[in-house]
């Protein structure tokens, strides 16, 4: 696990280890085996603890720490390592003190170290904008990459199931579609397919923003003059996945449902269908 904090700089891991309840200048296998195994099945009192510990060093604290994580993610080896699960990372040693089954999180998935900071609240907002850009750069190849790694994936992840802070969630809803808006068609389905998994609620915002996707598919179908073909509309399969999982509302569900009633006389009248 050291090989994933030192990354960060020297007060922030010891803010990690302190909040993980270890000892903040404890370096053996055994130690960071017990680390791995906190970041994972008590991942929550630890993101609890660290925001904690932010709030006694003050309102820069946070933004020092964000800092420092964008810092090391202008690496990829840094990036690779911060993103992917610490039972990943500790494969291999047989010091570690941590198995493969002790490093889940709620759903059985794996945690890393970028997830356990984003579940702090104070840091949510921050890293899932960092995260986004990151994702949009490696994705028009603006970031230079030589692992063979699904980062658009990788990054994705990080979200799935993540309990959103209040004052965090509507902007990382409009950073999901900043992303949704500015990356490649793959990443576009990748995207739009967490929201499901990310969003507990529908908020008219969020409808507001797939119904705009929806119009925009077709309307893009009607200027091709394409239509029949699945490869012309290759966002509405991903669209109408994504609004059969999100809990919405009877009056959403009324709405979306007129919205797709539209649609439907709109592609029959392009294709002139009595």
């Amino acid at each position: 696990m050291n090989q994933v904090l030192h990354h960060l700089s020297g007060c922030h891991i010891q803010l990690v280890r302190e909040s993980s309840g270890l000892n903040p200048a404890a370096e053996d296998a055994e130690d960071s085996g017990n680390l791995i195994v906190q970041l994972g099945a008590n991942r929550h009192s630890v993101a609890q603890r660290i925001e904690a510990n932010l709030n006694k060093r003050g309102s820069a604290a946070a933004q020092a720490l964000l800092d420092d994580v964008q810092t090391a993610t202008e690496s990829e080896r840094n990036l690779y390592a911060m993103l992917t699960p610490a039972e990943l990372l500790s494969c291999g040693s047989s010091n570690s003190a941590a198995g493969p089954a002790d490093v889940v999180s709620d759903f059985g998935l794996p945690v890393s170290l970028m997830r356990c900071l984003l579940e702090v609240p104070p840091l949510q907002a921050g890293l899932a904008e960092m995260l986004a850009e990151l994702l949009v750069a490696i994705d028009k190849s603006d970031y230079p990459v030589c692992l063979q790694v699904n980062y658009t994936k990788l990054i994705l992840s990080q979200f799935r199931y993540l309990p959103l802070a209040r004052e965090a969630a509507s902007r990382i809803e409009a950073i999901l579609f900043d992303i949704i808006e500015a990356s490649s068609l793959d990443a576009k389905r990748d995207t739009i397919a967490l929201l499901p998994e990310l969003f507990t609620q529908a908020t008219d915002s969020l409808c507001e923003k797939l119904r705009s996707l929806l119009v925009s598919a077709t309307e893009l179908d009607d200027t091709s003059g394409s239509h029949g073909n699945a490869s012309s509309t290759p966002l509405k399969p991903a669209l109408f996945d994504c609004l059969t999982l999100l809990p919405l509302s009877e009056s959403q569900l009324g709405e979306f449902r007129r919205l797709a009633m539209q649609l439907l006389a709109s592609v029959r009248s392009c294709l002139s269908i009595p």
